[in-house]
């Protein structure tokens, strides 16, 4: 079985790890999953996605809710489809990543304008 990999970016606030978006590094669905999920949990923290076709899937956690915003952005529709999950939801999300982000790679995502 391979293993899917993504350009990623992140920024955890608690201990300041980051990768800017302008420089993701390269990394498959496994190094993804155990290593960074368990990370948001600042509010604020984000992880972001970016499949071989240049599409986008960001997550941010909020902790006031202690719920995940996951979104793939629309960039040509100056917006993105997203929806906000508990960490049960991300985790299955995340065990089954598509190869390639779409609006509807989101079950019930919204349109939600910039």
């Amino acid at each position: 079985m391979t293993l899917k990999t993504y350009h990623v970016f992140y920024h955890f606030y608690a201990n300041g790890d980051s990768v800017p978006s302008e420089f993701p590094v390269s990394m498959n669905e496994a190094d993804i999953y155990s290593p960074l999920l368990g990370k948001l949990h600042q509010d604020g923290d984000f992880l972001g996605l970016i499949d071989a076709q240049g599409e986008t899937l960001q997550v941010m956690y909020e902790a006031d809710n202690d719920l995940y915003w996951i979104e793939v952005l629309a960039l040509e529709q100056r917006g993105s489809y997203g929806k906000y999950v508990g960490f049960d939801e991300l985790t299955d999300f995340f065990k089954a990543l598509p190869e390639h982000f779409q609006h509807d790679s989101i079950s019930n995502a919204t349109f939600m304008a910039w």
